[in-house]
């Protein structure tokens, strides 16, 4: 269903209209590095149950083609529900080696830790299974890996308390901690989603003390998804991806001004409560929109200006401007979103449903054997159904949208 124009502006109402000249506070990895995307390029996402069902993939994805949809990046779902690394590790060769991948994400140990009080012997087995993983990667690939903290437990979502789980996220935490060491020994990039999903729940329940961004606990819904990427897309995208648009004065006195902008993509519009108010509070849309909307170059004074089909906005002062959106752009939000999510139901359930019934049967042999015939095989027609989808999307990313303005200045 597409979102209403009331609910996306309560969301977005900023989303062409800060920068001023400056940055989001996003900060890149600690020597201020981020990723470079070249054309071409494919991301894969190695996981568990929380990658399978995509929800921050999905944000993930949105956010890098709207950014950069001239790149035409490629992206690949390796999650499988209930995996711990051990799993992951006989799935590498078919599920991410022989994807040619140029970025892997690496997000395992929530069932690693078994849903118990912590245990030295499972958190030995989840290093030297991530260890290998990464050793292997590294030596056969050329990628650039990505290591994730396991995600926030939320013990309030326990229908019994979650006796044998109390404690569990401190437990996630230190799993969190030996995945930052090991990323620091194979100079890997890391990002933590704990603390993230922790404060984001925190600052929910100062307004509601039964929201939740994990309804049962381990599995983020789509408004925690969100919060994942968010927290992905600050450490690892160079927020200066965005490209400033200028309001031009042009009379004889520089008192008014017309034109337009030329635009591809748009962050996405979410049609749920939960997910605009973490968009929100996230300030999404200032960071991770492709567009700014600078003003603050205008001379001080009154001016009222005109976006496209929105309704005219009179401003005070240029650098503290707040635009409504055109209906067009967020019609385009509300079309790209709308593709995404409907790709990664697909890739949930004629993919990864799929992959995960290898799970289980037979030997570790045969499974591995398993795993590479059936994506050169059994998912062809899954595939083609996806590819479309792609198709979609990167058409509706190359279709640029034409936004006149025209600004004036009130008399005094």
């Amino acid at each position: 269903m597409k979102p209403t124009r009331r609910r996306f502006f309560l969301t977005s109402t900023l989303t062409l209209c800060l920068l001023w000249g400056s940055t989001p506070s996003a900060t890149a990895q600690a020597d201020g590095t981020f990723l470079e995307f070249s054309t071409g390029d494919r991301i894969v996402f190695l996981g568990d149950s929380i990658t399978h069902g995509g929800h921050y993939v999905a944000s993930f994805e949105n956010a890098l083609w709207c950014l950069m949809p001239e790149k035409g990046l490629t992206f690949f779902n390796a999650g499988v529900s209930g995996d711990v690394a051990a799993n992951a590790l006989e799935r590498l060769d078919a599920e991410v080696i022989a994807q040619k991948p140029d970025v892997v994400t690496i997000l395992l140990g929530m069932n690693d830790a078994g849903y118990r009080a912590f245990d030295e012997e499972l958190l030995a087995n989840y290093q030297r299974d991530m260890t290998a993983i990464v050793k292997r990667l590294s030596e056969e690939t050329e990628s650039e890996l990505v290591l994730l903290s396991p995600t926030y437990f939320d013990q309030r979502q326990e229908a019994n308390g979650g006796a044998d789980e109390r404690g569990y996220n401190d437990t996630l935490i230190r799993y969190g901690d030996a995945c930052r060491t090991l990323a620091q020994e194979f100079n890997c990039r890391f990002v933590d989603l704990n603390k993230p999903l922790m404060q984001a729940t925190e600052r929910l329940r100062a307004q509601d003390e039964n929201a939740t961004l994990i309804p049962d606990a381990i599995h983020p819904g789509e408004a925690g998804g969100l919060v994942m990427a968010h927290a992905m897309l600050t450490r690892l995208v160079d927020p200066g991806l965005q490209q400033p648009l200028k309001l031009q004065a042009s009379g004889k006195s520089a008192s008014s001004g017309q034109g337009e902008f030329r635009l591809h993509a748009l962050s996405p519009a979410w049609d749920t409560g939960t997910c605009s108010e973490i968009a929100a509070d996230l300030k999404w849309a200032e960071c991770w929109n492709p567009y700014s909307l600078q003003t603050s170059f205008l001379p001080r004074g009154r001016w009222k200006v005109w976006l496209g089909d929105a309704e005219p906005v009179v401003i005070e002062e240029p650098q503290d401007a707040n635009f409504i959106l055109p209906a067009s752009l967020i019609e385009r939000a509300g079309r790209i979103q709308a593709l995404v999510d409907r790709r990664r139901r697909t890739v949930w359930t004629d993919i990864r449903d799929e992959v995960w019934q290898v799970k289980g049967s037979g030997t570790p042999t045969s499974r591995k054997e398993r795993y590479a015939k059936i994506h050169t095989q059994t998912l062809k027609l899954a595939w083609v159904k996806i590819h479309a989808l792609d198709k979609q999307i990167a058409a509706l990313l190359e279709q640029p949208l034409v936004i006149p303005y025209r600004i004036e200045r009130l008399d005094d």
